[in-house]
């Protein structure tokens, strides 16, 4: 959904927040942006057990501000998201082919050691410079689809 709707341009913002002394990143969904939608959704998935719609994921739409998506790691699945040295150009990459299109390389492995030297142009043009991809990985729990399990009782 995350990457739908960047894709789509829904109203949807990524957080950055860093703790001075010990640089940790973490980038976050703002879901109040995306709360009717992520509730609508919510109704119409079979969930197994059914308590997790009814109770715990949906509580937790209710209530979500932030969804942390990312850690700070080298292993696990790299963001899809490339971004401009000053910030405000932000590109959510869809698939291999898309990154193959846009950066004129071919991609054979996404480990970041094989695509972080990727660059992508700036949608604002040449004198903008280029878009570099983020260093996080998807969290594990987002990206394996068991968010809400991962949520306290």
């Amino acid at each position: 959904m995350m990457m739908a709707a960047l894709q789509k341009n829904l109203p949807i913002s990524l957080v950055d927040m860093s703790k001075k002394q010990i640089k940790i990143s973490f980038k976050f969904v703002v879901v109040e942006k995306l709360k009717d939608q992520l509730l609508e959704n919510n109704e119409k998935t079979k969930w197994v057990p059914g308590f997790v719609k009814e109770k715990r994921f949906h509580n937790w739409l209710e209530n979500a501000r932030y969804w942390a998506i990312s850690r700070s790691r080298f292993w696990g699945t790299p963001l899809p998201i490339s971004i401009s040295e000053d910030g405000v150009d932000i590109e959510a990459i869809g698939s291999v082919e898309e990154l193959e299109r846009i950066s004129g390389v071919k991609v054979t492995d996404l480990h970041h050691h094989k695509i972080d030297h990727i660059t992508i142009p700036s949608p604002r043009g040449e004198k903008f410079g280029v878009l570099h991809h983020v260093e996080d990985v998807f969290d594990c729990w987002f990206e394996s689809g068991s968010m809400p399990y991962s949520l306290p009782f």
